[in-house]
């Protein structure tokens, strides 16, 4: 069922819509440096370490401020496993994220996987990035992952 996606991200297509009570993740990716290898380096990670349900096609993108290197985005809806809890996720995302090549505090962004929300079935039950939901791109990965 995994196709290859534009701009080098690997993905799933997404499979059956998950069980109304199924919980689950989901997680956007970016990168403005060695964007391909990021997104490749999160995919692999991700594959490998977690129940993948779906992810989208890479799409192109401009920094917040619009002054800086494009950004490849993309999203990642995975499982949610009932022992850990976000926190943690998160600690495991960011090893990811160094395995990628990410510094902080450069304007140089190797990969960064943000814990956007929760869901359950198909429905986003709690948001953790508020305001990343007001941006177009992120709306966009959200109708292609299938989420309301």
């Amino acid at each position: 069922m995994k196709q290859a996606m534009r701009c080098a991200l690997p993905g799933q297509a997404p499979q059956a819509a998950p069980d109304a009570d199924e919980d689950g993740y989901v997680l956007i990716l970016g990168a403005n440096h060695r964007r391909a290898h990021g997104l490749r380096t999160a995919w692999r990670a991700l594959s490998a370490g977690y129940d993948v349900r779906a992810a989208t096609r890479a799409l192109p993108t401009c920094d917040i401020a619009g002054s800086g290197p494009r950004y490849l985005n993309a999203a990642v809806h995975i499982g949610a496993d009932s022992a850990s809890s976000p926190e943690a996720l998160r600690t495991q995302l960011r090893g990811i994220e160094n395995a990628a090549g990410r510094r902080r505090g450069s304007g140089l962004c190797a990969l960064d996987i943000d814990l956007l929300a929760r869901t359950r079935g198909t429905r986003l039950v709690e948001v953790y990035k508020p305001a990343d939901l007001q941006r177009d791109y992120v709306r966009a990965l959200l109708q292609a992952l299938g989420l309301d």
